[in-house]
């Protein structure tokens, strides 16, 4: 997977409101900001509140496209979330700009 831009971070976006779940994605961008935006763009925002990550580059660089700038349902995730495991990743809140 190569990003974009060499400043570019991949962030994880989890979605979900009072009723639950909505999904998840994957988006590069500059910035936080940046990446609510692009979900907007993409048409993979659901709505509700937001949680993000960021990646860190050596976990994010063996991402498959696959799971990039997509809307992912619960089994996605799951599966996801086994590989990034076996990748190593600990997720840390991203910072707001």
């Amino acid at each position: 997977m190569t990003l974009s831009k060499k400043s570019d971070e991949l962030f994880w976006m989890s979605f979900a409101n009072e009723m639950g779940f909505l999904g998840a994605c994957l988006v590069r961008a500059y910035n936080v900001d940046l990446a609510v935006r692009r979900t907007w763009e993409l048409g993979i925002n659901p709505g509700g509140e937001i949680m993000i990550c960021t990646l860190e580059r050596g976990v994010l660089e063996k991402i498959p496209d696959k799971w990039i700038e997509k809307m992912l349902v619960k089994h996605e995730v799951e599966e996801l979330d086994v590989e990034l495991k076996k990748l190593g990743f600990v997720p840390e809140p991203a910072d707001s700009e």
